[in-house]
């Protein structure tokens, strides 16, 4: 039998790793923003209008890029933008959470003392 080309015991922690950042509002904002992110590249590969890489959210971590590390290529600075574009997503997707998760509980407390 061949040997697979990564161990199973990471593969378990990673599972793990993931479990336990569902459990909690901010892990789960993290993995919705990490799909989110890629999604709305891809998106800006078939739109004229590249939101993703000229909105405000990105030029504004591009300017922090080039004040923290005035020495840098445009491509580091890039990094901060799209790190300021994950950002965003991620209290977007935490925001949203809350608000659900808050909306459900008054929903199940209504219906308990209804009952």
């Amino acid at each position: 039998m061949a040997e697979l080309p990564f161990s199973i015991n990471r593969v378990e922690d990673l599972i793990r790793a993931i479990l336990w950042l569902t459990k909690r509002e901010w892990g789960l904002a993290f993995l919705l923003a990490c799909p989110s992110l890629l999604i709305l590249a891809a998106m800006s590969t078939f739109v004229q209008d590249d939101a993703l890489f000229e909105g405000p959210v990105f030029r504004a971590g591009f300017y922090i890029g080039r004040i923290v590390y005035p020495n840098q290529t445009a491509g580091s600075y890039a990094l901060f933008g799209l790190a300021a574009n994950f950002l965003v997503l991620m209290g977007f997707w935490f925001v949203g959470i809350r608000v659900l998760r808050r909306l459900l509980a008054n929903k199940r407390g209504a219906h308990a003392h209804g009952s």
